[in-house]
């Protein structure tokens, strides 16, 4: 399949089920009624706020959130709908904030960083 958006080619995907966000940066309306596949989530700008993937409505695998100018701002792995790994949060300045690992869902530990990635925080 091949995504538009405003009238320019974005990039190819073989499933995407595609989800309207307006004002407040909220969903409003969504075009599929189960979600498979990535699902792109978008700025009233138009810039990509997020990218992530579903089976069968249930967050499955690697899902990441941008910041408005494109830089990753938080990168997590999803299985069975649940926070499984290590999930990385960052400053604008593309530095990690903090570092979680979730094993079944459960928090195990958190590292928080200052903005020159330097270890200010364990938990």
């Amino acid at each position: 399949m091949i995504f538009y958006s405003f009238g320019k080619r974005i990039k190819n995907f073989v499933k995407i089920k595609i989800i309207s966000i307006l004002n407040s940066n909220k969903v409003i309306s969504e075009e599929a009624t189960s979600k498979n596949g990535i699902v792109i989530f978008y700025y009233p700008s138009g810039k990509i706020r997020a990218e992530c993937t579903y089976r069968n409505n249930v967050l499955e695998g690697v899902s990441k959130h941008f910041f408005e100018d494109g830089k990753v701002r938080v990168k997590e792995n999803y299985k069975n709908g649940k926070l499984e790994g290590l999930s990385k949060y960052y400053f604008e300045n593309g530095q990690v904030e903090f570092e979680k690992y979730f094993k079944n869902g459960l928090l195990k530990y958190k590292n928080q960083f200052d903005k020159e990635g330097n270890l200010i925080n364990k938990k």
